[in-house]
C-alpha cells in the first residue's frame, strides 16, 4: 500500500460517525468480525439516510477533497446489517442487531443482540482492542441522540413556529425555541431557551439547551415543569425522541438521552399532559405494530419515567393516528384522548377504565352536538333529598329551576367502587327519555358515597322518544335527574321542576385581556361564565374562523372551569404557529386569529371567539 493511500486511511479513520437516519444508524459487517459485531464504516461527517455507498478508492478521493458524500463499506461485505435502540415491555432499553441485505453468506436469520461498534478504518477493519473500547463504543451508540460539539453556540436564524412556553408553578413562564448556529458541522439546530425573572416580568437572555442537534425531519419540540420544579424537554433526533432535563449541573441540563418514543414525523410529536396531582404523561403515535398510540407516566420527579405502555390498537385495518388533538383529565381522574387519523379527517378517541390503570377501546368520536344555545342562572341553595331503593341521589335544590341552574348532588347507597353516570331524564325516566348528552361519569367511592359535585341543568333534553322541553311538562310527571350504572340502567331518580315561564340561559361569555397590540410570547388572560362546571373547555389560539381545534396552535390540558362554571385562566399567544391540521398561521395580518372556547356546554355554542390583533412589528 502506498504511502498516500495509508494516510487516506488515517484520516477517513479520524472522521468515522455513524451515519444517522430514519432513527437508526446504518452499519456495515466485516468479514473479519464474528457474527455477533457489526462495524461502522461512515466516510467523514453523518449524511442521512440519503447516503450512497462507494467503494475504498472512492472514499478515499472524496475524503481528501473534503467530500462526505458516501459511505465506504469493506470491498469483501456480504450483508448490510441495521442497529436500531429498542425498549422493551419493561421499559429497559437496548440496541438490537437486524440484518438489512443478504449479497452471498450465508449467515443465520434476523439476529438481536447488544452490538459492539468499532470505528477503526485503516486499510480494513477489525475488531475492539480491548472490552473497555467497546463498551465505551457502545454506550456512545445507546445514546443515539445527535450532537454537535463543535458549534460555538451563536443563535442564529429561528426554526419558524418552534417556540413553546411552559408555565411555571411559582407564574413565570419559560420559553423554548430553535435556533440554527452557523459554526454548525451540521445543517440543523439547536434548542435553546429563556424564562422570566419574576411573573409579567422581562425574559432573561437565550441559553442553548447543550449541544444536541434536533430533526432532520421534525421539528417538534415538548416541554413541561415537573412536580419539582425543573424543566423537562423532548426533542426529535433522526426518528427519535430524546430527553433532556435540568439537573444542576454546570451546563444546566442532563446528558441527552433516548426516550423510547418514536413518532414519524407526518404523524406528529409527542404531546406532554400534566395530571392534577402534577404528574405527567408523554403520549404519541405508536411506532410499533398493534400500537396505535403509546404512552409513558411519570408519577414524581424523584420516581421518573416508567416503561413504554402501549394504548391499544384501532379496531379498523389500515387505520394510523396522528399525535393526539386534545388530552382531559376526567372528574374522576381517568384520562380522555382524542386523535386524528393522520390521512384523513376522522377522529377516534379512547379513555381509560381506572385513574392510572388500562385502556378502554378506540371509537369513532360522536358528533358535536348541535342544539341551540341555551342559558345560565346562578343556582340557590334549598335542601331536598329525595331517595330511590337501595342508592340515593340528592340535591341541594330541585324546585323553580332556570334554564342552565348549577346544582350540587350526592350519592349514597351507590354501588362501591363502580362507575356511575348521573345524567337528565324526561318524565318516567327510562332509558329512551334519558339524554345521555347531559350525563356525567363519576366512579362510587368504596363505602358507596360520593363528594358533593356541581351538575349544570338544562330545560330542553333531547331524547330516544323525541325533544322535550322540561318547562312544559305536566306538574305531576316532571323532568327527572337520574342515576345509572354504565349499562343505563336506572339506580334513582330525583325529580326536577322548571319554571314555566323561565327564559333560556344566556350564551358564556368571554374576555380576553388584553387582546390589542400583541407580541409574540405574551400572556393574556382569559375569563369568562356560563360553561360546564369542573369542565376542561379549550381556550386554544386559533386561525379565525376555525370550526374545530384543528385550526388551532397545539397546546396542553387547560385547567378545569370552577364549580360554578367560570373560565379562568392565562394562555401564552404565539405571533406565527403552525396549527394542528398542518397550516402555518401568521397573527400579524389584520383579522388573522382569535382567542377560541370550544365546547362549552352540553347545548353549546360550539364555541366563543375573540379576535386578537397583534403588532405588525411583533417577532
Amino acid at each position: 500500500m502506498r504511502h498516500e493511500d495509508s494516510g487516506a486511511d488515517q484520516a477517513c479513520a479520524s472522521r468515522l460517525r455513524p451515519v444517522r437516519g430514519a432513527g437508526r444508524t446504518r452499519l456495515g459487517s466485516s468479514p473479519g468480525a464474528s457474527h455477533g459485531t457489526a462495524l461502522a464504516v461512515a466516510a467523514s461527517r453523518p449524511t442521512g439516510p440519503s447516503a450512497r455507498i462507494c467503494d475504498r478508492d472512492t472514499a478515499r478521493r472524496l475524503v481528501r477533497a473534503g467530500d462526505a458524500g458516501c459511505r465506504w463499506q469493506c470491498p469483501k461485505q456480504t450483508t448490510r446489517m441495521s442497529v436500531a435502540k429498542e425498549v422493551d415491555e419493561e421499559g429497559r432499553e437496548y440496541m438490537g442487531l437486524r440484518r438489512r441485505t443478504r449479497v452471498g453468506s450465508r449467515m443465520g436469520a434476523l439476529r438481536r443482540s447488544a452490538v459492539v461498534l468499532v470505528l477503526a478504518c485503516a486499510g480494513g477493519l477489525a475488531a475492539p482492542a480491548s472490552p473497555q473500547a467497546a463498551s465505551a463504543v457502545a454506550a456512545s451508540a445507546a445514546a443515539a441522540c445527535s450532537t454537535d460539539p463543535t458549534a460555538e453556540g451563536r443563535a442564529g436564524t429561528p426554526v419558524s413556529d418552534s417556540l413553546v412556553s411552559v408555565d411555571r408553578a411559582d407564574g413565570r413562564i419559560a420559553q423554548f425555541q430553535l435556533f440554527h448556529d452557523a459554526t454548525a458541522t451540521v445543517d440543523l439546530p439547536f434548542v435553546w431557551q429563556r424564562e422570566q425573572g419574576e411573573p409579567a416580568g422581562p425574559f432573561g437572555p437565550w441559553q442553548r439547551v447543550g449541544a444536541a442537534t434536533v430533526g432532520p425531519k421534525s421539528h417538534a419540540i415538548s416541554a413541561v415543569e415537573n412536580s419539582a420544579g425543573g424543566l423537562e424537554l423532548l426533542f426529535p433526533s433522526y426518528g427519535s425522541y430524546c430527553h433532556v432535563q435540568e439537573d444542576g449541573s454546570t451546563g444546566g441540563w442532563s446528558v441527552p438521552a433516548p426516550f423510547g418514543l418514536s413518532p414519524a414525523p407526518y404523524q406528529g410529536g409527542v404531546v406532554l399532559f400534566k395530571e392534577r396531582d402534577g404528574s405527567i404523561d408523554a403520549l404519541a403515535s405508536g411506532s410499533r405494530s398493534g400500537r396505535a398510540m403509546e404512552l409513558r407516566h411519570q408519577q414524581d420527579a424523584g420516581t421518573g419515567w416508567g416503561p413504554v405502555q402501549s394504548m391499544g390498537q384501532v379496531p379498523e385495518p389500515n387505520v394510523g393516528l396522528g399525535r393526539p388533538s386534545t388530552v382531559e383529565q376526567l372528574q374522576d381522574g381517568r384520562l380522555h384522548v382524542t386523535a386524528r387519523e393522520w390521512n384523513r379527517d376522522r377522529i377516534w378517541e379512547i379513555v381509560q377504565t381506572a385513574p392510572g390503570g388500562d385502556w378502554g377501546p378506540w371509537q369513532p368520536q360522536s358528533p358535536p352536538s348541535t342544539q341551540p344555545a341555551r342559558a345560565y342562572a346562578s343556582a340557590k341553595r334549598v335542601q331536598t333529598s329525595p331517595t330511590t331503593g337501595g342508592a340515593r341521589l340528592e340535591a341541594n335544590r330541585a324546585t323553580s329551576l332556570l334554564d342552565g341552574d348549577i346544582v350540587t348532588f350526592t350519592i349514597a347507597g351507590g354501588p362501591p367502587k363502580a362507575y356511575v353516570w348521573v345524567k337528565q331524564c324526561g318524565p318516567s325516566p327510562s332509558a329512551t327519555t334519558c339524554d345521555d348528552a347531559t350525563g356525567r361519569q363519576f366512579r362510587v367511592y368504596p363505602d358507596g358515597t360520593y363528594a358533593p359535585a356541581p351538575k349544570k341543568l338544562y330545560a330542553q333534553l333531547g331524547t330516544g322518544a323525541g325533544s322535550i322541553d322540561c318547562r312544559t311538562v305536566a306538574p305531576d310527571q316532571p323532568c327527572s335527574l337520574a342515576l345509572t350504572d354504565n349499562t343505563g340502567a336506572l339506580l334513582a331518580t330525583l325529580p326536577l321542576h322548571f319554571q314555566p315561564d323561565g327564559d333560556p340561559e344566556a350564551p358564556p361569555t368571554l374576555l380576553v385581556n388584553p387582546h390589542e397590540g400583541l407580541v409574540g410570547g405574551q400572556s393574556v388572560h382569559a375569563t369568562g361564565e356560563g360553561y360546564e362546571p369542573r369542565y376542561h373547555v379549550a381556550v386554544m389560539e386559533c386561525a379565525s374562523g376555525a370550526t374545530d381545534t384543528l385550526g388551532c396552535r397545539p397546546r396542553g390540558r387547560p385547567p378545569a372551569t370552577s364549580d360554578s362554571g367560570h373560565v379562568d385562566e392565562t394562555v401564552t399567544l404565539s405571533v406565527t404557529f403552525t396549527s394542528i391540521d398542518g397550516r402555518t398561521v401568521d397573527c400579524r395580518a389584520e383579522g388573522a386569529c382569535e382567542l377560541v372556547v370550544f365546547g362549552t356546554r352540553v347545548r353549546g355554542p360550539d364555541s366563543v371567539r375573540q379576535p386578537l390583533e397583534f403588532l405588525a412589528t411583533a417577532e
